[in-house]
């Protein structure tokens, strides 16, 4: 009973620091830019162009949702949409120089806000979240596959 408890708990903390995450997201970033946007920023500038598809695999967001934030991207010209020229039915998105000068900003954003919110934790502690999470991680993927 005792093991439930203590999972209960996790589950109450995880949840309360994701709030607190996201709301002081916001606050950093004033509200410009969702996780969600930065990490297709990012997959778009590390990656080269995209189709939906593979965006919505590579961040485990449905193909529907990708639509909506790519197309709020769009609106903003920080992303454009390129059809392919063997076949126009077939659309790529592609981060524009607009969009990358964006990303750099938010990045050093990011920096300083990861800096803030885990500056209490020593460096040995921050190590012990990687490997803990890393681990949560890999056993999450290694279930997701057998399914």
């Amino acid at each position: 009973m005792n093991e439930h408890k203590n999972l209960l708990q996790l589950e109450n903390v995880l949840m309360q620091l994701m709030r607190i995450l996201t709301s002081e997201w916001k606050k950093y970033c004033e509200g410009e830019f969702t996780r969600s946007e930065i990490m297709i920023l990012e997959q778009l500038a590390f990656h080269g162009k995209q189709h939906v598809t593979n965006l919505s695999e590579s961040s485990m967001i449905t193909p529907g949702g990708i639509t909506g934030i790519c197309d709020k991207l769009v609106n903003k010209r920080l992303i454009g949409r390129i059809r392919d020229e063997g076949d126009r039915r077939v659309v790529f998105l592609e981060i524009t120089d607009q969009g990358r000068e964006e990303l750099q900003k938010v990045i050093l954003i990011r920096k300083k806000f990861m800096g803030d919110f885990y500056g209490s934790l020593s460096e040995e502690d921050i190590n012990h979240l990687i490997r803990i999470y890393n681990e949560l991680l890999h056993t999450s993927q290694n279930k997701q596959k057998e399914q």
